[in-house]
């Protein structure tokens, strides 16, 4: 007899233990990946995350982010920081782009300090900024915090808005996990809460056709207070042109808006 057939192992129904292991570990496998992605993905949490009181553009002469408005009485507002100057870095990393600006401050915690260097009147200068609490969180008590200079008055519609959207990179090789710089903003003066509850949908597209959707995803974004965040993609393995189109859904209310990127090896 052979020896080979000594050792294998089956089931009563005929089946050898190693055709139930290797499915097994298959499905192990793919709830691993499938954790991953949405551990990448996972929402928005206004509680942990710091504000900073900035809205920025991009600027290329020189280049960096230009400031467009600072929230007042915020820290940023009493660092000295003003419309018009021209962020060139965070700590030690360098702002390019109005996306580097999103990146490095969507990654900042509430009550820590950050070096900003800035442009102010053709000299660069280093101006020292708390990292507040987000207004709308748990943390954020003062009445001062629930105040904005870019709140609708209180008889406006509801207001949705995807103001700027980018990507890390415009020419990405195929496979290659990348991140989307989303900055939003809600806001309902009709309700009361300090916070909106809404739903955002990420499409990858090519052609005009959908090829991938993200599930849903819930987001808690601060009423009437713009926010940047930050979500990772991986790119499709095709070369060729492709679209990362973002909907954002709020009672009755919409916005999308759309970034191209290309894959290429």
């Amino acid at each position: 007899m052979n020896t080979s057939l000594k050792k294998k192992r089956f089931l009563p129904s005929g089946l050898s233990v190693i055709h139930l292991v290797l499915p097994a570990i298959l499905a192990i496998a793919l709830c691993i990946c499938t954790i991953e992605t949405v551990q990448a993905q996972k929402p928005f949490t206004p509680d942990k995350q710091g504000f900073v009181g900035i809205k920025v553009e991009d600027s290329t002469s020189p280049k960096g982010a230009k400031v467009v408005k600072v929230l007042p009485n915020s820290y940023a507002d009493q660092a000295g920081i003003k419309p018009g100057n021209i962020i060139v870095s965070i700590n030690k990393t360098h702002i390019n782009s109005a996306a580097d600006f999103h990146r490095a401050t969507s990654k900042l915690s509430h009550d820590t300090f950050i070096d900003v260097g800035v442009i102010q009147n053709n000299t660069k200068v280093t101006r020292g900024v708390q990292v507040a609490n987000l207004p709308g969180s748990k943390q954020a008590v003062s009445p001062q915090d629930k105040m904005s200079p870019f709140k609708n008055p209180p008889d406006s519609a509801p207001t949705l808005t995807i103001t700027e959207l980018a990507v890390s990179q415009n020419i990405i090789a195929p496979g290659t996990v990348f991140e989307i710089y989303m900055d939003l903003f809600a806001e309902n003066s009709q309700e009361q809460s300090d916070e909106i509850r809404l739903t955002m949908i990420y499409t990858i597209k090519k052609g005009g056709r959908a090829l991938t959707a993200a599930k849903p995803e819930k987001l808690t974004l601060p009423n009437g207070i713009p926010i940047s965040i930050i979500r990772q993609c991986r790119a499709q393995k095709e070369p060729g042109n492709y679209e990362v189109l973002i909907k954002l859904e709020m009672a009755n209310v919409k916005a999308e808006k759309s970034v191209t990127f290309v894959v290429k090896k």
